[in-house]
């Protein structure tokens, strides 16, 4: 199911970018401050810290589309969304910058996205199965994070997350910097 939303985002965003229409104010920020810390106008630290906040922000929309069993579709329809962001995101990197653009989108946006994504599903899998549970056992809201051993799963994803931040955000365009100066 999620990998149909995610196509069907991907879908979206290339017919998006074939349009008449300018998107660019629909951009995905994390990718422009991405490509922006490569190209040399943005800082690491708020480059972290960007993706830490749209990250969790990301996380809780995803919880609070999954508080109900019934209410599940909406964080797949939400994670289509993100990736028509992102596939625009691509895009317009790619026609303004060209060969660079194209590298960059290759070795470092996609990636990044693809992990992430990864995550989020994870994330709606632990939220759908407390919504599941809750539903079933026609729990009350507080017993369902009990019986799913629901706050476990969600402190370990949210330590993988944290970790995998840290490295998008501060280890990685270290190295993609260092390695992609050449090309500008």
């Amino acid at each position: 199911m999620s990998a149909i939303c995610l196509i069907i985002g991907i879908i979206v965003g290339v017919i998006l970018i074939c349009g008449e229409k300018s998107y660019l104010g629909l951009l995905s920020t994390n990718n422009q401050t991405l490509f922006g810390y490569i190209t040399g106008s943005a800082n690491s630290f708020s480059l972290f810290y960007k993706r830490l906040f749209l990250g969790l922000l990301a996380i809780l929309i995803l919880f609070v589309c999954c508080l109900h069993f019934f209410s599940c579709f909406l964080a797949f329809a939400y994670m289509a969304y993100q990736s028509a962001l992102c596939t625009l995101t691509i895009g317009s990197i790619v026609s303004l910058y060209g060969l660079s653009g194209i590298f960059n989108c290759i070795f470092l946006l996609v990636p990044a996205n693809l992990v992430l994504f990864t995550l989020f599903i994870m994330f709606i899998s632990v939220f759908y199965s407390r919504a599941k549970m809750q539903y079933k056992y026609k729990q009350n809201f507080i017993d369902s994070f009990k019986q799913s051993q629901f706050n476990i799963k969600l402190c370990l994803l949210l330590g993988v997350f944290l970790v995998v931040n840290i490295v998008l955000g501060l280890i990685l365009p270290l190295i993609i910097k260092a390695i992609f100066i050449v090309i500008y």
